[in-house]
């Protein structure tokens, strides 16, 4: 079974399995012969599974590339941020996506796809296109959050407007690196010579750390604007 759109997993274990195996070894092939030679017999051939077995979990090798599992929204974080009055509107944003089991349990394969996908530019695009709708789920709960603060005299545009850039600051806080990468070397997915290391590429989100940076900001925040 694919995974739900959310990128929740509906797999059992032995399928979790292999999708990971699958992952796994086409960003490494990506990284030791670059993503665009890359091949599904290549990929199969070292899984040790079929294309009828790879296709049934991707359908293509840039999905692979990419990973099926993506951020959602949480319910529960989205409930406790529209109710809760003293939640910082910005703040509050970054602790609203429930992120992939890998960003924890797989670093190392998410530092390597970051590699592979800051060599190649339409993964890149692809992956930005993958996340717009949950930026938009997103956008839409921030909107929600800012309509129980405004008073009657702030016009409907200013909300989205200010909803969208709130959205848009919230992702530009995950996704900057908060942590150094691992150099050439350091891991068993590092880049080769024929697809050299990119120099800091999005590191992996740390929302309580990007929170106190911005409670740190507090002292100049008003003078912003």
């Amino acid at each position: 079974m694919r995974p739900t759109a959310d990128g929740r997993d509906t797999r059992n274990a032995r399928g979790r399995a292999t999708v990971r195996s699958i992952e796994r070894e086409a960003v490494r092939l990506a990284l030791q012969h670059g993503p665009a030679a890359l091949t599904v017999d290549h990929i199969c051939e070292a899984v040790g599974i079929s294309q009828r077995q790879f296709f049934n979990h991707f359908d293509t090798k840039d999905d692979a590339l990419l990973g099926w599992e993506l951020p959602h929204l949480s319910a529960e974080r989205r409930q406790a941020y529209l109710d809760d009055p003293a939640v910082g509107v910005l703040t509050g944003a970054l602790t609203l996506v429930e992120l992939p089991t890998e960003i924890t349990e797989e670093q190392e394969l998410v530092h390597a796809r970051l590699r592979v996908m800051s060599a190649a530019p339409w993964l890149a695009a692809r992956q930005t296109a993958r996340m717009l709708p949950i930026a938009g789920q997103v956008a839409a709960v921030v909107e929600l959050k800012l309509r129980t603060i405004a008073g009657a005299d702030i016009p409907e545009d200013h909300i989205r407007s200010a909803a969208a850039l709130i959205t848009a600051m919230a992702a530009a806080l995950t996704l900057r690196p908060p942590m150094p990468l691992p150099g050439p070397g350091d891991t068993n997915l590092t880049a080769t010579a024929d697809l050299p290391a990119i120099a800091a590429p999005p590191g992996l989100p740390n929302p309580a750390a990007t929170s106190s940076e911005l409670e740190n900001m507090r002292w100049i925040w008003n003078r912003l604007l």
